[in-house]
């Protein structure tokens, strides 16, 4: 299994401006991990890169759909009404994503259809009017101490379809996103999934403590959204 991999940058981004002038509406779509479940306040990983984007950036429009257990299928079928009419022309547009679990757990899916419902989803989005869609590939959810999964539905054949997925991902070609962020080469967050870093993760060792969604923001707004702006 590859666990270590280099941050792709999937497609040139054209007309890039500088992020100082820049009026920017960025819209987060994902599930609980989005939402923020695990940490003892309100602290997630959007509401991170909007308290840090806001102060670099002309101006700012923020609104997040992080859902406990919203999957790709519910994000396609919920996008059209909820996050397209956001789309502001007077501004940059950002769409950034996140879910790579409930799809394969909840629904069924298999890593080659979880892929292309998000080729579906950035190019449906991208047609709505979003300038820029940026896909985020979870870290791997640690074992308990004991070497034991957290939860009983998890094993070993959910964990080969979940890599499976972010191998699709990671070697997709022209795909409709134009930055994948990876979070499984995060220093904190990344590597072996069996580690458990309990300065980050939640006790269920999937969920994040604030600590943990402070560290994802960092990342993703440092990988991610401003690798947009020059």
């Amino acid at each position: 299994m590859k666990l270590f991999n280099k941050i792709k940058i999937s497609a040139p981004i054209d007309n890039r401006i500088g992020l100082s002038t820049a009026d920017i509406n960025i819209v987060f779509d994902g599930d609980s991990l989005t939402k923020g479940s695990g940490a003892t306040n309100t602290q997630n990983y959007p509401i991170y890169i909007k308290n840090k984007l806001q102060i670099l950036c002309n101006t700012l429009t923020f609104n997040s759909f992080g859902v406990s257990g919203q999957s790709t299928i519910d994000m396609l079928a919920d996008a059209s009404t909820q996050i397209d009419p956001l789309v502001d022309n007077a501004k940059t547009n950002i769409i950034v994503a996140w879910e790579d679990v409930n799809a394969i757990l909840n629904d069924g899916r298999t890593a080659q259809q979880n892929f292309d419902d998000f080729e579906t989803y950035f190019s449906e989005r991208k047609t709505a009017g979003f300038n820029i869609g940026i896909l985020i590939l979870g870290y791997y959810p640690r074992l308990k101490l004991d070497d034991t999964y957290n939860q009983p539905t998890w094993n070993d054949t959910l964990f080969d379809i979940q890599e499976a997925y972010r191998e699709l991902e990671r070697n997709a070609v022209n795909p409709s996103w134009d930055v994948l962020v990876d979070l499984t080469i995060h220093p904190q967050l990344g590597g072996d999934r069996g580690q458990y870093l309990n300065t980050t993760l939640f006790n269920d060792s999937v969920h994040l403590t604030s600590s943990g969604y402070d560290a994802v923001g960092e990342w993703v707004l440092h990988n991610g959204i401003l690798k947009n702006f020059k």
